[in-house]
């Protein structure tokens, strides 16, 4: 039965995320048969796993839900907004249906009644018949609308499309009257599917002919689309030489007429969705697409398992090599040997390590719920765009980078987006836009979360560090240190408590997780325009390729992703400047060097680091650091750990680990070894 259970479970929750990316398109505008025939499986699935289980509460509200959905695939129910914030509604219910079962295994506490009266009251709804559901087209005889095209437009409406007439009015002194209303018509085309035009519409090639006549310097446009028209509007009054703009539904009545220019109703079949989310991956995997079948279910436990005595098996493997170079350096058979240990390990190690790592894409989808959760909460409009869904990440970063990522996007919609009225004063559009990226470099992965919004305000941020006694008021302060005033505990600038904000928690816990998972933040603020937080963490937590070496008595690990070459320098290799040997030319580069002294704040002499003969170079985006250092010791594979917080304050440490010869050394962080070098400079 606890296997049974196991495996309801993991169903579950692999049909929730493929409903919750189904939603998320189907918001987006792509509300074709088959997007619609997966969330009907979806449904069906987990009614029937549920009743099997004997869940009955579950099954309840998956058959009422697995009804309208039916009803919307017959055609006899139209998708309306109201749909698709219900089954929105089902997915937060199966999502704490999911906490339930695994604490108690049993479905007797879930609650039912708010979610099946949402359900149950729309499926009362009255459904318009075929015969009923018309368009309203009270026009002249120049739309001209045949039977064929009447068909296709009912067929689309059902889908959520709905026909507008939009009349664009030009100013009196519009000199060039064609060239403007074609660049019109591609506003227009950008926001649905242009049906007719009066006059007809434009293409670049016909811009010249003269028998292109606008009377009463006036357009009009008959479009289908299932995005807010306001939009449309707004972006025409934009326009130069438009005076006025008007849009009108056409759902009631929909007069047949001879035409002599037919319009093929291939032109609706090949709508043009206007949508900011990346629609590459839909395209070529549609949600709960079926997958190759040979794969088997390993619980996590047992993957943990083996990356942890993978773990052991790497330090005790460095230990020995340690042992052997030491007491049988001429033993070539033992050697032999312990280098095909070593690749059948580094072979097992790439195997384990791949047994973790998934794809980003359900926390991606799950921060754009709460986007759009959060912003009609504050009623704002924000659209989202996501790119990277593909990116893979240790499975057990992926779960704590979620709070974070979840504190950012809540504070970019909370702190970031205007309010539209401002945004309009400011010339942006009345709605905003969040930007999530994720991408992998050199062992990382990446996280970049931007918003259009006003950005940090520092002069606000400080004031109110001032306020609460976190800043010195007589003391400069740079824009970098003022912005890292938002990660304290408890500071915000929010002045009420809501919701979403105000009581000084969110950034401190970003920081505080960051930091702890040995990653770091990076804020880009770009004051009226917006913020961006770029997030750096390691792609698997565990396990790195390092090199270790030694300065000043210490080991250290460098990542062997940022070491370019090795060099043996001379004193002509040295460059003075202002008195001081401060730079290295090597094959005719000049390369700024890595002071140890300063780096890792220790004392010696300058003859000292001049001394040193072996040099590493180091190489980030394409700039160069020569690190003079006194001894090389090789490469081998390291189990790195996070550094405690009581070490947060060391700048240039990424982690630590424990060498071969049992000692801890600490993990050199390159990027932070570049930004103190150029500060330095």
């Amino acid at each position: 039965m606890n296997e049974i259970f196991e495996m309801y479970i993991e169903d579950l929750k692999e049909n929730l995320i493929n409903l919750s990316e189904a939603l998320i398109h189907m918001e987006k505008g792509d509300r074709d048969d088959d997007l619609i025939n997966s969330i009907f499986r979806v449904a069906h699935t987990i009614k029937g796993n549920s009743a099997a289980m004997e869940f009955y509460n579950i099954q309840k509200v998956m058959h009422t839900m697995e009804n309208i959905l039916h009803e919307i695939r017959s055609g006899s129910r139209v998708l309306t907004e109201r749909i698709v914030k219900a089954l929105y509604s089902c997915h937060d219910f199966l999502e704490d249906a999911l906490s339930i079962l695994e604490k108690e295994s049993c479905d007797k506490s879930i609650e039912t009644g708010t979610i099946l009266q949402e359900l149950q009251e729309i499926s009362s709804e009255e459904k318009p018949d075929d015969k009923d559901v018309k368009v309203k087209l009270e026009l002249k005889e120049d739309f001209n609308i045949d039977a064929e095209l009447k068909e296709v437009l009912l067929a689309n409406y059902k889908r959520g499309f709905m026909p507008y007439e939009v009349k664009v009015v030009l100013s009196e002194d519009c000199l060039m009257k064609s060239l403007r209303a074609w660049l019109i018509s591609q506003f227009v085309g950008n926001y649905g599917s242009i049906i007719a035009a009066i006059p007809r519409e434009l293409s670049e090639e016909l811009l010249g002919e003269e028998d292109f006549v606008i009377s009463d310097n006036t357009i009009r446009f008959m479009i289908v689309t299932d995005n807010n028209i306001d939009e449309l509007v707004l972006e025409l009054l934009g326009v130069v030489e438009v005076d006025k703009v008007e849009k009108r539904e056409l759902i009631e009545e929909l007069k047949e007429k001879k035409s002599s220019n037919k319009i093929e109703p291939e032109i609706i079949s090949k709508e043009y969705i206007k949508t900011e989310l990346d629609t590459q991956s839909i395209k070529n995997r549609k949600p709960n697409e079926k997958q190759d079948t040979g794969f088997i279910r390993i619980p996590v436990g047992k993957v943990d398992g083996l990356m942890d005595m993978l773990g052991e098996l790497l330090i005790l493997n460095s230990q020995f090599a340690q042992q052997v170079e030491e007491n049988f350096e001429n033993d070539s058979v033992m050697s032999n040997t312990l280098s095909r240990t070593a690749k059948l390990i580094k072979e097992i190690q790439g195997l384990s390590m791949s047994l973790r790592m998934i794809e980003i894409r359900p926390t991606l989808h799950r921060l754009h719920r709460i986007i759009r959760d959060t912003a009609e909460e504050l009623n704002k409009k924000v659209s989202v765009l996501i790119e990277g869904e593909e990116t893979e990440i240790d499975r057990s970063a992926a779960e704590k980078i979620f709070d974070p990522l979840m504190h950012l996007v809540r504070n970019a919609v909370s702190h970031g987006i205007e309010d539209e009225e401002e945004r309009i004063k400011n010339g942006k559009r009345p709605e905003g836009k969040i930007t999530i990226r994720a991408y992998s470099k050199r062992g990382n992965v990446y996280f970049q979360l931007s918003d259009d919004g006003g950005g940090i305000n520092t002069k606000k941020v400080l004031k109110k560090a001032i306020d609460l006694k976190m800043a010195e008021d007589n003391k400069e302060y740079s824009e970098e240190e003022i912005i890292r005033f938002i990660f304290k505990p408890g500071f915000s600038t929010q002045e009420q408590i809501n919701n979403i904000s105000g009581r000084g928690v969110g950034m401190n816990v970003v920081d505080e997780i960051i930091t702890h998972m040995g990653g770091k933040i990076e804020i880009q603020n770009d004051p009226g325009k917006g913020c961006t937080f770029i997030i750096k963490i390691p792609m698997n937590l565990a396990v790195m390729n390092g090199t270790i070496i030694e300065v000043a008595g210490g080991r250290y690990i460098i990542p062997t992703l940022f070491i370019k070459e090795f060099f043996i320098i001379d004193d002509n290799s040295w460059i003075s400047m202002k008195g001081q040997r401060q730079i290295l030319r090597i094959r005719d580069k000049i390369i700024p060097v890595i002071n140890a002294s300063k780096i890792f704040d220790i004392h010696e002499k300058d003859e000292v680091l001049y001394n040193r003969r072996e040099i590493i170079i180091l190489e980030l985006d394409q700039k160069l650091l020569a690190f003079p250092v006194d001894k090389i010791f090789g490469r081998q594979e390291i189990v790195s750990k996070p550094l405690d917080f009581e070490f947060a304050n060391i700048n240039y440490a990424a982690g630590a680990s424990i060498l071969g010869d049992g000692n801890v050394s600490l993990i050199l962080d390159a990027e932070a070894i570049f930004k103190m070098v150029e500060l330095q400079n």
